[in-house]
């Protein structure tokens, strides 16, 4: 969701074999601006939120707490080299959504989930 900038973030996770082809991991992520000023650019699936700042629907408050994420995913590795993921991903938003102010009055400050697929192919 957040790409890297002035950003501080701490991550913990880990994972585990259950087969040769199977691989099932999880990891819990907490992440801060590192001045309470500095802003915060979206990646592909923050790009919601980046539309409503670019059209001044929304302006993040200056709390530097971004929120916490957890993340829990399958892979299915073939020999062949080809890897899907498949990832569930749950975003907690802090103080920098909470204290948010919209035009709509909506502000961002509820926890959502997203489902992610990711093909690869390794040689």
């Amino acid at each position: 969701l957040i790409r890297w900038g002035n950003l501080s973030m701490y991550r913990l996770g880990m994972e585990l074999d259950i087969t040769t082809g199977l691989t099932i991991g999880s990891e819990f992520l907490s992440m801060s601006r590192t001045e309470s000023s500095d802003g915060i650019q979206f990646g592909e699936a923050g790009r919601f939120y980046d539309a409503r700042i670019s059209s001044g629907d929304l302006v993040l408050g200056n709390d530097k707490k971004i929120g916490n994420e957890w993340d829990l995913w399958l892979d299915f590795n073939y020999q062949s080299g080809v890897q899907v993921r498949l990832t569930y991903a749950h975003f907690f938003p802090g103080g920098a959504f909470e204290n948010a102010t919209t035009s709509t009055g909506n502000t961002p400050d509820t926890s959502f989930f997203q489902f992610l697929t990711q093909v690869g192919y390794f040689f």
